[in-house]
């Protein structure tokens, strides 16, 4: 009996071991990295610079810890204009005229998009896409700005076997801004 119990404890050890872990940078046994920003770091005016604070402890995913916080800064100033908590993947798009920010943002098994508006006063607004598609395995991604106020966005289900994408616009123009699927 006692052979049996561990038989089925060394069983789930290597079961779970694929599965996220609680570790340090300092852990001897592989290096571990912070997720970094990706995309544009710096808005085509040159006024505000996004990226990461490096985190050095966490759980860890695909290799890397999440990033600590995300940042926006004045690059005259030096002063954080705007922060959040950091993901395990943020990517920056720019609009064209630097107004806006959109950042895809993902967790392991789930991606999805805020924008932020420079033009408020800091702390900058942080404006939420409303959209009834979250769920496990479905990522919403940020693809490029069609204008100043328009942004292209790709839904993918990336659950085994359910293989699937559509594209929407959203424009923040309108007074009640709602995803718009595009029909190809």
């Amino acid at each position: 009996m006692r052979r049996f119990i561990l038989l089925l404890l060394l069983c789930l050890i290597v079961i779970s071991a694929p599965f996220a872990v609680k570790a340090e940078a300092n852990d001897t046994d592989a290096p571990v990295k912070s997720a970094i920003m990706e995309g544009e770091l710096v808005s085509p005016t040159g006024n505000y610079r996004i990226g990461v604070v490096p985190a050095t402890e966490g759980l860890i995913a695909c290799g890397l810890f999440p990033a600590e916080k995300i940042q926006i800064t004045d690059t005259k100033t030096g002063q954080i204009v705007w922060e959040s908590h950091g993901w395990y993947k943020q990517v920056a798009l720019w609009s064209p005229d630097g107004r806006y920010v959109a950042i895809s943002h993902h967790a392991r098994t789930w991606g999805d998009v805020f924008i932020i508006d420079t033009k408020t006063p800091p702390p900058f607004k942080e404006l939420s896409i409303k959209h009834d598609m979250s769920s496990n395995y479905s990522v919403l991604t940020a693809t490029a700005w069609l204008d100043n106020t328009t942004l292209a966005l790709k839904y993918e289900n990336i659950a085994p076997q359910k293989d699937s994408s559509l594209k929407f616009t959203y424009n923040l123009a309108q007074s009640a801004p709602q995803l718009q699927k595009v029909t190809e």
